[in-house]
């Protein structure tokens, strides 16, 4: 795996790190998920982008899609729908 990081979001997020059923962090900036989630790889990211622009949207498709991205998931863009789902899992 390279260490290619990609931009987080530009729009404003809400961060929040759930691990054993409980939130260990919140309100962290978007460019640590990164990290967060390398230190805590059993944790569930939950990430909310306040009105974002493709270009954001596209940010964090990379981040998630990459493939030396260690949490890579599938990511899908609905255009008619104001939220996005994305789950990952790791094994």
């Amino acid at each position: 795996m390279d260490d290619t990081r990609h931009p987080a979001p530009a729009c404003p997020t809400r961060t929040r790190l759930y691990e054993g059923g409980g939130l260990v962090a919140e309100g962290f900036p978007a460019d640590e998920i990164p990290d967060r989630l390398t230190e805590r790889p059993k944790a569930a990211l939950w990430l909310d982008l306040f009105d974002p622009d493709e270009q954001d949207l596209q940010a964090v498709a990379a981040e998630f899609t990459s493939t030396n991205s260690p949490w890579r998931t599938p990511f899908t863009i609905i255009s008619d729908r104001s939220w996005t789902g994305i789950r990952a899992t790791c094994l």
